[in-house]
C-alpha cells in the first residue's frame, strides 16, 4: 500500500491508500512478513515467487567403486 503524505503549517494530510501490487503466496506454511523486502534506497521490492516444482528421477549408483575396477 501507498499514500501521499503533504505537510504543511497545520500538520500532515495523508491521501488514500492505494494499493502498490498483489503480493503471490509462498505456501501456507510460509510467514507473510517475511516474503518481500524492500532495497535500502526504497526503489525497488525484493519478491519471493513460488515456482513450479518439477521432479526429475533420482538414479542412485550403488557399488560403485567395483564397477571402476572392472574397466
Amino acid at each position: 500500500m501507498a499514500v501521499e503524505i503533504l505537510a504543511s503549517a497545520t500538520g500532515i494530510v495523508t491521501s488514500t491508500p492505494t494499493q502498490l501490487f498483489a503480493l503471490p503466496m509462498a505456501g501456507s506454511t510460509a510467514d507473510p512478513a517475511y516474503t518481500y523486502d524492500v532495497t535500502h534506497d526504497g526503489k525497488r521490492f525484493l519478491i519471493l515467487e513460488p515456482i513450479a516444482f518439477q521432479s526429475s528421477p533420482l538414479t542412485v549408483l550403488v557399488n560403485w567403486q567395483a564397477k571402476l575396477q572392472r574397466r
